[in-house]
């Protein structure tokens, strides 16, 4: 069993790329990896498309370092996404904290469409915070999602106090991290709640709504991870 999120819509799949797997034989070459550029400031950029699964997860990572080795001071996020697996959300996160503190590095985070679900605590863990005029936010309640089998008493029982450790952690990340009072901020995990551009500005969910635009000179890491069709799934 894991802790997932339900969403009542999916995102669009807008963004970079990510080119993987093997060459096949009698296929022409895969084209040589871009060497990423930094922008002005020393800006690293990465563009996350698609579930936070635990694939996104480790290729966002990977990116991030490989960012660090040519010495980024900031690393600018532009996000779509129909949300995933907390888990998944969470360690990314610590990952974010734990590279902000080592490293002293900021990290940006840019809705450039939608932002869902489990996907809405990962966006909130950057600073600054920015959307473009049309993109979206969808909040929603926890969700326990089984891959089948049968479950007993026991296993329902610690599953739900985890379910509820986690509506904690993004009570206090909501509280901390937004303009929200703990009454709105509960309201945003008990029942489905949708912000345009201006609304989440108003919220404090963002602070500026703004077009992205990738800097002359600089180039972006494309990240997007489809994963195989499980029996059951998050978002």
């Amino acid at each position: 069993m894991q802790v997932g999120w339900r969403t009542g819509r999916r995102g669009l799949m807008l963004g970079c790329a990510a080119l993987a797997g093997c060459q096949a034989a009698g296929q022409p070459p895969a084209p040589a990896p871009v060497v990423p550029r930094l922008g002005p400031g020393e800006v690293g950029y990465l563009g996350l498309n698609g579930p936070v699964v635990n694939g996104m997860r480790d290729l966002f990572e990977a990116e991030v370092r490989k960012l660090l080795d040519i010495n980024a001071r900031e690393i600018y996020v532009v996000l779509n996404s129909p949300g995933g697996l907390v888990s998944a959300v969470e360690d990314m996160i610590a990952f974010i904290n734990r590279t902000r503190t080592e490293r002293g590095v900021s990290f940006a985070m840019h809705n450039l469409n939608t932002v869902a679900s489990a996907a809405c605590y990962l966006f909130l863990a950057g600073q600054p915070r920015l959307a473009v005029p049309r993109a979206n936010f969808l909040f929603h309640e926890i969700a326990l999602v089984t891959r089948g089998g049968a479950l007993t008493s026991g296993v329902l029982q610690e599953e739900s106090e985890k379910a509820q450790q986690i509506e904690r952690e993004f009570m206090a990340m909501l509280t901390s991290k937004t303009r929200l009072t703990a009454a709105e901020a509960s309201s945003f995990i008990r029942r489905t709640v949708i912000l345009n551009a201006d609304e989440a500005r108003r919220d404090g969910v963002i602070d500026t709504i703004s077009d992205f635009t990738l800097p002359r000179g600089a180039t972006i890491s494309g990240v997007r991870v489809v994963p195989r069709t499980p029996t059951s799934q998050a978002g």
